[in-house]
């Protein structure tokens, strides 16, 4: 393997389109920088959200329940408050999916040290192009996120469901709340 300094820390876990992918055989072996990202992917995955997301949420129910403008906006807030339910209860979201397994997965030419943002998004980019659910179903992903007795129709069903609620859901914390504008 091209990464000398992390001979023994690492084995191959995927070969997905041509391409061999490697993982950490500890996660604790990942350096620090890299692991920073590891963590914030592993947060967002639990939560169904990013933090961005996350403070969106927060800064839509603080609005509503603020008594801006000399009323407080209960019906907002529980709209709010539900779409965050909403999220919570997914199973997963690709996006954070793909963004755990591109930090977790590298092939020879990434640097470990750090988790290059442009370089990421290509792979994910090339994911995508070639087959979600191909990709979803390899081993190692499943068992990543948890989808180990997961079929591809069931996948496929789940994400035909599931993503036109998660659109909706990410429209609606860009769009202002109605009664409080």
């Amino acid at each position: 393997m091209h990464h000398p300094d992390f001979k023994g820390k690492t084995e191959p876990a995927i070969k997905y389109a041509g391409i061999q992918y490697y993982r950490f055989k500890d996660e604790l072996d990942m350096p620090y920088g890299r692991y920073q990202y590891l963590a914030s992917f592993i947060q967002a995955v639990e939560m169904r959200m990013n933090l961005k997301t996350l403070n969106a949420y927060l800064a839509k129910l603080e609005q509503a329940l603020s008594g801006g403008k000399g009323k407080i906006d209960i019906g907002d807030a529980i709209v709010t408050l539900k779409q965050v339910k909403t999220r919570a209860t997914i199973s997963f979201d690709s996006d954070l999916a793909y963004s755990l397994a591109s930090c977790i997965y590298f092939s020879e030419e990434e640097v470990l040290d750090t988790y290059e943002m442009d370089l990421n998004k290509k792979k994910i980019a090339r994911w995508r192009e070639l087959n979600a659910l191909d990709f979803f179903m390899l081993v190692p992903i499943k068992e990543l996120l948890g989808l180990r007795n997961l079929s591809v129709t069931d996948l496929m069903t789940y994400l035909q469901q599931s993503e036109p609620i998660l659109e909706q859901l990410r429209q609606a914390i860009e769009t202002p709340s109605s009664n409080l504008s």
